[in-house]
């Protein structure tokens, strides 16, 4: 199998990188009350929030799809990269305030 590059979906400087990305969500305010990493299985996380109502942040590794969801219902999936992003997230979080 390829290495990923900086033009694949396991773009490193995105969401696959799960320390960053939880330090991003924390900096803007969030606060996580549980994280789930699987480097082994195609790098896929989850970070729950701390939020009114809860909501679960799941990268799935293997579609490459980054999952929001509230009270158990995926409410935003971005398939594209250029959506796979904390800023990305954090608008959305902010959004549902």
């Amino acid at each position: 199998m390829a290495q990923p590059t900086a033009d694949t979906w396991c773009d490193a400087e995105r969401v696959t990188d799960f320390d960053t990305f939880r330090d991003q969500l924390t900096e803007a305010g969030f606060q996580v009350s549980a994280e789930d990493h699987h480097p082994e299985s195609f790098g896929s996380w989850l970070l729950d929030l701390d939020t009114q109502p809860r909501c679960r942040l799941i990268w799935d590794g293997k579609d490459h799809w980054l999952i929001l969801q509230r009270g158990g219902v995926d409410e935003w999936i971005a398939k594209s990269r250029d959506e796979q992003t904390p800023e990305a997230v954090i608008a959305q979080l902010r959004g549902h305030s």
